[in-house]
């Protein structure tokens, strides 16, 4: 008789357990029977389980049993054991597949057992996927992968996909575009990639969608060129990393941790939104009030959650003043000091083992310490506008759909008053809903108004002086030290 054999399989949902399963036995000449294991929970598994084994017998099939690990949740192994050994009572050997790496002793298997584990396709096999993949869905394919292959390697770097999600991913664009009747692009396919991806980052952090491009960020030409930079880090890591042999150089720290600072208004938030959509990859803003807790190791347990789970997603992490949480460290004088030391020094390490971006954005840099600041690939400056910069604010701010009166000034606004992007939008958006209510196109009266009230909310009282040749168009209020509150 023959021996009898257990080959148990285990790996991620996607990751070709079935695929390589169909494959030997087509090499071998051998029909392959697969059954889901879920099935047996029906009202007579022991008739179920029998007919399966005969069904087997009869096609001199190889047996694999599908979501083999259903069997021993909750506690279930001996039910599990129990399903193995009526199979070799019958069969010479059979083939368990599952999420999951077999979480008892091995010596408890009625009969010798091979665990294998499917791993993740590194870059380069990855690529091959991808190609193959296309290869089956041409209507798919961008036209921007047909000329530069590199936007090929790109795709595969950013996203460490299993077969099944490359091959999911490819036959999603295919019908999106078939559907749409119109040629994908690079947009179509990224955004199947990540509808192929399963995480609960929501439940932590706040997903933004993104909005700007790189027009709508007003920052002096070297922050911009940082920014740049950055998206460079990500989408040229395979060539850098893998081709060019610096992976054997950097163990750790293969991410882009990036600290934006600056006064409130000035951007930070757009920043982390032109950085995903250039790259294609979806945005989460963590919530802090979620993070931080009072008990000690708390903090450090909900950090490890969110960055677990923004390894799923392979997303953008954005901490919004992040000062609050990981600020300055403080002389050790108590044990509180002691474990807030141990939250910075955690997410430290988390950020250097997360291959993606993490941006930090503060307001106050001043108290971020010296050794934290080191730790960050790059620091960019958001500063408040000059005149020019608040020009080409004012110049953009409006829809081309919005009726803006010839007797707006911009250049007089965009001198006058030293404005944040953020307050500029926000003045804006406010003298529109005047003019909406008023029947009229945006004026300058409007504007001005609003801006006065958006003056106010930080404190500031303008003089009539302020207004130079359009105070006539305020609306007045009596004050004896002519000040317009």
């Amino acid at each position: 008789s023959e021996e009898k054999k257990i080959l148990y399989l285990f790996g991620h949902p996607g990751s070709g357990r079935r695929f390589m399963i169909r494959h030997a036995c087509r090499k071998l000449g051998r029909f392959c029977l697969e059954a889901d294991i879920g099935k047996l929970d029906g009202n007579d598994p022991g008739k179920l389980l029998d007919e399966m084994i005969r069904e087997t017998q009869i096609r001199r099939a190889v047996l694999c049993i599908r979501n083999f690990h259903l069997l021993f949740q909750n506690g279930k192994m001996y039910q599990a054991l129990g399903v193995v050994e009526k199979i070799l009572m019958h069969l010479p050997q059979v083939i368990l597949l599952a999420d999951q790496t077999w979480p008892y002793s091995r010596e408890e298997f009625p009969a010798p057992v091979t665990e294998l584990e499917i791993s993740p396709p590194d870059i380069g096999e990855r690529i091959t996927l991808w190609e193959e993949a296309l290869r089956q869905h041409p209507e798919a394919m961008p036209e921007t992968f047909q000329t530069e292959h590199a936007r090929l390697e790109i795709l595969a770097g950013k996203f460490t996909f299993h077969p099944g999600q490359i091959m999911s991913a490819a036959a999603e664009t295919s019908r999106s575009v078939q559907w749409t009747g119109k040629r994908a692009e690079e947009e179509d396919l990224y955004r199947a990639c990540r509808h192929q991806v399963s995480h609960r980052l929501g439940e932590r952090a706040m997903q933004i969608e993104p909005a700007y491009g790189w027009d709508d960020l007003i920052l002096p030409p070297d922050r911009k060129q940082m920014l740049r930079n950055a998206c460079d880090q990500i989408e040229y890591s395979h060539q850098v990393y893998g081709k060019w042999g610096f992976a054997s150089k950097m163990v750790y720290g293969k991410g882009v941790s990036m600290l934006f600072y600056g006064p409130p208004g000035t951007g930070k938030t757009m920043g982390a939104q032109v950085l995903a959509r250039e790259l294609h990859l979806e945005l989460y803003k963590a919530d802090l009030s979620s993070v931080m807790s009072k008990y000690i190791g708390e903090t450090e347990k909900n950090l490890g959650e969110i960055f677990e789970e923004v390894k799923k997603s392979q997303s953008i992490l954005f901490f919004d003043e992040a000062d609050a949480l990981f600020g300055k460290r403080s002389e050790v004088k108590d044990a509180q000091d002691k474990y807030a030391n141990a939250e910075t020094a955690y997410l430290l390490q988390k950020m250097e083992e997360y291959e993606g971006i993490v941006i930090l954005a503060t307001n106050y840099i001043q108290n971020f310490d010296e050794a934290f600041k080191r730790r960050i690939r790059f620091m960019i400056e958001f500063p408040l506008p000059d005149a020019k910069r608040r020009l080409k604010i004012w110049s953009q701010v409006y829809p081309r759909q919005t009726p803006v009166s010839e007797d707006v000034d911009f250049e007089f606004l965009a001198g006058q008053f030293e404005l944040s992007g953020s307050s500029i939008k926000n003045i804006a958006v406010s003298a529109a809903f005047r003019a909406a209510a008023a029947g009229t196109e945006v004026e300058m009266e409007q504007i001005l108004n609003c801006l006065k009230e958006e003056m106010k909310k930080s404190g500031k009282n303008l003089q009539r002086e302020d207004f130079g040749p359009y105070y006539s168009l305020m609306n007045r209020e009596e004050d004896t030290s002519h000040a317009i509150i």
